[in-house]
This record gives C-alpha cells, structure tokens and sequence, in this order.
C-alpha cells in the first residue's frame, strides 16, 4: 500500500506504473480472506479505470487485473459480471495482440469453463474451439 501512495504521489492517481501494484495488492487482499475482498475488487476496478484512460499501453496487466476480477467474481457468484470482464478481457487481448497470440487461449479457456459452469454448451463450445485454434496455430 505504501507503494501505491508513493506513485499516486510521484506520477499521479491514473499512472500505468500503478498498474502492476494494484494487480499485486489486490491479489495480496484476496489470499487474506473475506475481510478484504472488497479492497482487492477495488484495486482491480481501480485499473481497469486507469486502462480506460491509457488507451495506447500494451501490456497483459490490464488482461491479468480484467481475469483476476473475473476469477473474484466467479467465487463471488456474480457470473453475469464475471462473463462481461472476461469478454472485455478477450476483446482487448484481440486488439492489443491479435486473433492467434498463444496468451489468449488462456483466456478463452477460462470463459469456456465459466459458460460451461452456466450451462451454455455452445458458447462453451466456440471458446474451447477458439482456444485449440490458437495453440494448432502457435505449436502445429
């Protein structure tokens, strides 16, 4: 946490550099139980805010906060909520690194299990399918 301040302080509140942080504190939050579950979904909004304003980075840690807010609201329950992040987290990883980068089979896998969870076989389907494309594609 002190650390965050200190870059909040240095390079401001919508700083990429926080980025990382966030992502480490909230996962800090998480491995500490329910009493800090909101601190840890807060961090992750926190820098999915601070994507929004820094359209022009590439880097997985906005992917990385978007799954981890993802995974918090799958243990949560909140399965709409976890749908929309992880597809907003495919949708960037796409445009960020293209249709065939072997990171995104991750992803899809993730929201192929989650749509699985929800009973929706098709969709689960095409996300498994998307994401045995991309490793035929990477690995032959």
């Amino acid at each position: 946490e002190a650390a965050v301040q200190r870059v909040e302080a240095t390079l401001g509140p919508a700083s990429p550099s926080l980025v990382p942080l966030l992502n480490g504190l909230a996962a800090a939050c998480r491995a500490q139980g329910a009493r800090r579950y909101a601190e840890a979904e807060t961090c992750l909004r926190r820098v999915i805010v601070i994507r929004d304003l820094d359209e022009g980075v590439q880097d997985t840690c906005y992917m990385d906060a978007l799954r981890s807010l993802a995974d918090f609201y799958i243990y949560h329950k909140r399965h709409t909520q976890a749908t929309q992040a992880l597809e907003t987290c495919i949708g960037l990883f796409k445009s960020t690194f293209g249709e065939d980068h072997l990171g995104l089979s991750r992803y899809c896998n993730t929201l192929g299990n989650l749509l699985y969870w929800k009973g929706e076989p098709e969709q689960t389907l095409q996300c498994y399918q998307e994401a045995l494309a991309i490793r035929e594609a990477n690995y032959g």
